[in-house]
């Protein structure tokens, strides 16, 4: 029993020296594979698929600007109750929200790639149209 022990002790200390001689070589071979991996997963956009891109991102950025203004604005009806402009700050929200949900479905249908659809505007425009709202709220 004694000799069975001590082969599992020895087969235990060669594993540790195998491990810590190793050590170095699985430490300086993490970062390299983190920077290959991180480099193929950066995107290079051509010129022709930046634009339309940049737009997208402005255009959502707009809408969920919009919203915050729309919320903003059905909160402080509440307070000196005005039906109306709640239910108008209301189907401003539901109209952003739809927005929102077609820039998404322009997003993962890759149809901002194609083309630059004539339903969003330039991403300058939309952040000038960011800028106006939040003057608003």
């Amino acid at each position: 029993m004694a000799s069975d022990e001590d082969d599992y002790s020895i087969h235990k200390l060669k594993l540790s020296q195998n491990f810590s001689d190793n050590s170095t070589i699985l430490s300086e071979g993490s970062g390299d594979f983190y920077a290959i991996k991180h480099e193929k997963q950066e995107w290079k956009l051509s010129l022709k698929e930046k634009e339309p891109m940049e737009s997208l991102l402005a255009n959502l950025f707009v809408s969920v600007c919009a919203v915050k203004a729309a919320y903003a604005q059905l909160q402080m009806a509440q307070s000196p109750y005005d039906p109306d402009l709640i239910q108008s700050s209301d189907l401003a929200i539901v109209s952003e929200l739809k927005r929102v949900s077609e820039l998404r479905h322009s997003y993962f249908d890759n149809h901002f790639i194609i083309a630059n659809p004539t339903c969003f505007q330039s991403a300058l425009a939309a952040q000038i149209e960011e800028q106006c709202i939040l003057i608003k709220t």
